[in-house]
């Protein structure tokens, strides 16, 4: 959490932030604070953040548009493919996180027992 704390503090115009696992170790709920909360700070301003992650709860039209949420997902010859979800017409209801662990947009990891 400290690593992500000065991008609350000091309020950038015109940067783009890019952050690998932003969830790292973190409770879910605390990652869906901070999203929100640099959305709040940040509004007005040309200041992007670009992160990965694994947690799904986050995965809300409450905090994203679905064009602005991109999913990975790697074939049986290990190429891997990004897909927005703004390309699908999903409703304003849709419960992103939980249609995308039930499979519903294709990039479900296959697991091998």
């Amino acid at each position: 959490m400290f690593d992500l704390i000065d991008l609350l503090l000091t309020v950038k115009d015109d940067t783009v932030y890019i952050i690998d696992e932003l969830e790292r170790s973190l409770h879910p709920l605390l990652t869906y604070r901070f999203i929100e909360t640099f959305l709040d700070k940040y509004e007005g301003f040309t200041t992007q953040l670009i992160f990965s992650t694994h947690e799904n709860y986050i995965m809300t039209q409450h905090l994203f548009r679905p064009d602005e949420i991109w999913l990975a997902s790697r074939n049986d010859n290990s190429i891997s493919r990004i897909c927005s979800l703004g390309n699908r017409k999903i409703r304003y209801d849709k419960i992103i996180g939980k249609a995308y662990l039930a499979g519903e947009y294709d990039v479900v990891p296959k697991i091998l027992m």
